[in-house]
């Protein structure tokens, strides 16, 4: 690669260093604990904040932003409810997973003294297919002695325009589900929440702005455009096209290497007939894996013992002693319950036959050692190669054998 063009790409990558693609945010509690987009989790919350009764001390704050929603969405049942100046759940009359008759479950039924009931089907990411008929005849027949029954979608995106939520099942039940989005009900939620503070349960709201972070942190768009970014790109197009190119033809060349030295190693390996079970193979050639290496298992009697040279890709962390443009050569054994009793037996292998290694840990290949280095900056032949690795798999198979 010429001069010129190397200062071209190295001039990119400064310019490319100056542009941020975005701010990174900070972690909520639920992601901390592994589940941000757990539905049922979701819905655990929602029905805790939803009843008026519950220790939070936010009183009908919850529930009287979503029926706010509700209105909002100029459903007839909502202007039916009339003004209500404080909204209130009866005694453990917020229920999870409400069973219907069919076994179907309704995520969240909220239970008032103002004469409705709410019905909630909560959606993070999951599709909207469900039986809404069932649901319905459940709010009519077992919570019969409410004058309105209100029907809600809960739904972190907008539930799209071709997906039924109103309409007869064919049981005859007459469904009418209205989809409130999490940022519609959360508007109104910072809408009121001022008049509810002074009253509140300090350790819930904390719990409750965790709660609120961490749907908004779901509501984000996957792609944000950074302008200037877009611009380099389309300024360093031609640049960017030639830099792949001379990584993907570097790659190219490492791999056409350890696959030809793959092949005449087998054939060497096969043509020496020692008895000794022994299979080449090339590993890491899928984009996400961190490097590229020819792997020979030898096996001894129930371990099998790897040879394994290998080069880093470019792209991949590796630490500051090792370095791209290297073929590195190890030796470990595979199965992890035997390398124990197989090191060291390995390591007296290595010192006996005058091999220079150095002994490697705390990987996840266990101990290994780690061999002679091909440097091919320098002028190297890959029958070189070769020769250099079938001699030092002559010396183990010899030693297995003996």
């Amino acid at each position: 690669m010429g001069c010129e063009l190397l200062e071209e790409f190295r001039n990119m990558l400064k310019k490319a260093d100056l542009i941020s693609i975005g701010s990174k945010r900070s972690k909520n509690y639920f992601e901390v604990a592994g589940y941000p987009h757990y539905e049922n989790v979701a819905s655990s919350i929602l029905a805790f904040f939803f009843d008026t009764d519950e220790e939070h001390g936010l009183r009908d704050l919850w529930l009287r932003s979503l029926i706010e929603c509700y209105r909002d969405k100029g459903s007839d049942s909502a202007v039916k409810i009339g003004d209500i100046s404080s909204y209130e759940t009866i005694e453990n009359g917020v229920i999870r997973e409400d069973v219907t008759s069919a076994n179907k479950r309704i995520d969240i039924v909220i239970q008032t003294k103002n004469d409705f009931v709410v019905a909630i089907e909560n959606k993070i990411y999951a599709g909207v297919n469900n039986p809404f008929g069932e649901y319905s005849e459940r709010l009519n027949k077992s919570y019969s002695q409410y004058t309105h029954k209100i029907e809600i979608v809960l739904s972190l995106k907008s539930v799209e325009k071709d997906k039924s939520l109103s309409g007869v099942d064919c049981k005859g039940n007459k469904y009418h589900f209205i989809n409130i989005t999490y940022r519609e009900l959360l508007a109104h939620i910072q809408k009121n929440i001022g008049e509810y503070l002074l009253d509140a349960n300090e350790k819930w709201i904390i719990y409750m702005n965790e709660f609120i972070k961490n749907i908004e942190s779901l509501q984000e768009d996957k792609m944000i455009i950074n302008q200037e970014w877009q611009s380099f790109l389309e300024e360093n197009n031609e640049l960017i096209k030639e830099y792949n190119r001379k990584i993907k033809a570097d790659q190219d060349a490492k791999v056409s290497f350890v696959k030809d030295l793959s092949t005449s190693l087998q054939r060497r390996f096969d043509d020496a007939s020692t008895g000794v079970a022994t299979t080449a193979f090339v590993y890491g050639t899928q984009s996400f894996s961190s490097y590229l290496s020819l792997v020979v298992d030898i096996t001894k009697g129930d371990t099998v013992i790897a040879i394994e040279p290998y080069f880093y890709k470019p792209g991949y962390d590796f630490d500051s002693e090792h370095h791209l443009g290297i073929f590195y050569t190890s030796i470990w054994v595979r199965q992890k319950g035997k390398r124990e009793e197989c090191i060291p037996w390995l390591e007296s292998v290595l010192k006996k036959e005058g091999f220079q290694f150095k002994k490697m840990n705390g990987t996840s290949w266990g101990d290994y050692f780690e061999l002679k280095t091909f440097d091919f900056s320098n002028v190297i032949t890959n029958q070189e190669v070769e020769d250099y690795l079938f001699d030092f798999w002559s010396k183990i198979v010899e030693s297995i054998k003996a």
